[in-house]
């Protein structure tokens, strides 16, 4: 599948991907940068869901030519601050990985249905799952990368 394809295909799949949250469905926020990230999530609250805009990568094997699409996720609840003992924020933490679980469920399921032409050709590289804190102005969270070929 051509580099660009695959991009395309990948970004128009991540503009309508909607996740159940603990407490709400949660719609993507686009962004590119970190600055990006923290100026949209300044005046927000409760859970939020943010996509890193899709990138391509070669893989470095020239003989294969095959790309690697990436993009990273993040699921979001804002730091709890001086309210915070460590059982609110293991909560906190609890709640944004079954949301995290949700969401690898439903890209494996949209690779593997061939009714979702967005995904139908992808595979997934790698994923790798981070407890994250701290992040754009206060929020806590998990990050999960994602490299699809």
């Amino acid at each position: 599948m051509r580099r660009l394809y695959k991009l395309q295909k990948l970004t128009e799949f991540l503009k309508t991907l909607t996740i159940e949250g603990t407490e709400a469905k949660l719609y993507p926020i686009l962004t590119t940068a970190q600055s990006d990230a923290t100026s949209k999530l300044a005046h927000l609250d409760g859970q939020q869901f943010l996509i890193a805009r899709p990138e391509c990568n070669d893989n470095g094997d020239s003989d294969q030519h095959s790309e690697i699409v990436s993009t990273a996720f993040f699921l979001l609840e804002k730091n709890l601050g001086q309210l915070a003992t460590p059982e609110k924020e293991q909560s906190q933490y609890d709640r944004l990985l079954d949301v995290a679980m949700s969401l690898i469920e439903i890209i494996d399921a949209a690779m593997t249905d061939s009714r979702c032409g967005l995904l139908s050709g992808l595979t997934t590289e790698s994923v790798n799952i981070m407890p994250e804190a701290s992040l754009f102005g206060g929020w806590l969270g998990y990050s999960i990368e994602i490299n699809f070929v």
